[in-house]
């Protein structure tokens, strides 16, 4: 599993957010990823001369909020806001291409193909007549499957050829994406194949 942050702290957390990783050991967080400090001594320790209580940022990438027994509501508020943050700033670095099937040219529309049924690993998520493909450098291709179909093309069949693939994983009922994952991708529905990516 590849972690898009972490939270340390040495008490319990409730967390929702399966790309946040909980460690009780700050010498195993990824110092290039956003962490959240759990726990005020905690924070003063970590933090030393760069602590105040007025700023939860202590410097790029590291911040900090009061544990669970200290203040829980402001505990519990701080990893919600953290998690959509750390979620917000991947999906920035996430390229979304709209192709129009319409006015597709040969050689793109080769070239999709090509990577459609290359021996790369890549998530297919299908939701709402769109088709969101993951690609190469942090792209995800979207079609419309409504606009596919009134140029002529054959969904069903395309989807079974898709499918049939050891190296597409097929995601087309929200019943196979965890429901917290849902609940921060909220309409950026584009990010759910590099999200589930993150897990390879």
């Amino acid at each position: 599993m590849n972690y898009l942050g972490y939270i340390f702290s040495k008490g319990k957390v409730k967390l929702n957010c399966s790309f946040i990783k909980v460690v009780k050991d700050f010498s195993l967080v990824e110092l290039d990823k956003p962490c959240l400090i759990c726990g005020l001594s905690e924070a003063k320790e970590i933090a030393s001369d760069k602590f105040s209580i007025l700023n939860k940022k202590i410097r790029d990438n590291l911040y900090w909020t009061f544990g669970r027994t200290e203040k829980r509501d402001e505990h519990e508020k701080d990893i919600a806001s953290f998690c959509n943050s750390v979620f917000n700033e991947y999906v920035g670095t996430i390229r979304y291409m709209y192709l129009n099937v319409m006015n597709i040219s040969y050689s793109i529309a080769k070239r999709l193909l090509n990577f459609v049924f290359s021996s790369k690993k890549k998530y297919i998520y299908i939701w709402n007549e769109m088709v969101y493909i993951s690609c190469n450098n942090k792209t995800v291709v979207g079609i419309s499957i409504k606009i596919c179909r009134y140029c002529g093309i054959d969904i069903m069949k395309l989807m079974e050829s898709v499918s049939s693939s050891e190296y597409n994983v097929i995601i087309d009922d929200d019943r196979q994406i965890p429901y917290n994952i849902l609940k921060v991708v909220k309409d950026k529905r584009f990010a759910v194949p590099f999200i589930l990516q993150l897990k390879d």
